[in-house]
């Protein structure tokens, strides 16, 4: 067969006292994986699954969009995460990475780094490393959907041109809205942050009800 998109659900690596045969399941996962290489267009992995599978999705396949649904349920105790080794991706389009662990924050820097197509994004938190990481590499991104925008420091020159719409679920950072509601002359992205971050708070003010997450 030959696939264009593969959800991985109840996949996982075995504990870690079984390593032999973590290996041998890794290596077939991936012989799957190279099978499809040349069709597989959408990737979705309900929770981290290695180093190896991450790299070769990252590094060989030609992805349109990325999805890892819960980082933080690791398949195995995989203490080499920190040592990804990401080369380029010139793919994919669309990328969501859900993970409530600030452990992970480098994984998603790391990423957008060789993402380089990106035009939609979706992370639970964008704090100042990984808007800095964006704005240095990720100049193509229209679309952003977030939950918690904790960066506190605006960029200092026009970046994101061609950014339409930023979604926030939880309150944004008032320090980085006030510093950019100060400025005269707004970039597509200061313009997208402040009608996001108006329309979060009329929500709030009108319903204090739990945010709903709005999407495309």
């Amino acid at each position: 067969c030959r696939l264009e998109a593969f959800f991985v659900g109840r996949f996982q690596r075995m504990d870690s006292d079984s390593e032999d045969i973590n290996v041998v399941q890794i290596n077939n996962f991936l012989d799957f994986l190279k099978s499809q290489e040349k069709t597989l267009l959408l990737f979705y992995m309900e929770k981290w699954l290695g180093n190896d599978v991450f790299e070769f999705a990252i590094n060989e396949l030609k992805l349109q969009q990325l999805t890892i649904e819960n980082l933080d349920l690791s398949g195995s105790r995989d203490e080499s995460i920190a040592n990804l080794s990401l080369f380029s991706n010139e793919t994919i389009e669309k990328l969501s990475i859900w993970t409530n662990s600030m452990r992970y924050n480098d994984i998603i820097v790391e990423t957008l780094k060789v993402c380089r197509s990106l035009r939609m994004l979706e992370l639970r938190t964008i704090n100042q490393k990984i808007l800095d990481t964006m704005v240095e590499f990720n100049h193509e991104l229209e679309f952003m959907i977030v939950d918690n925008f904790t960066a506190y420091m605006p960029p200092e020159r026009a970046v994101l041109r061609k950014l339409k719409k930023m979604i926030i679920q939880v309150h944004c950072a008032d320090n980085f809205r006030d510093l950019v509601g100060g400025r005269g002359d707004y970039t597509s992205f200061e313009t997208a942050f402040l009608y996001a971050a108006k329309s979060l708070r009329r929500r709030w003010d009108v319903n204090n009800s739990s945010l709903y997450r709005q999407r495309f």
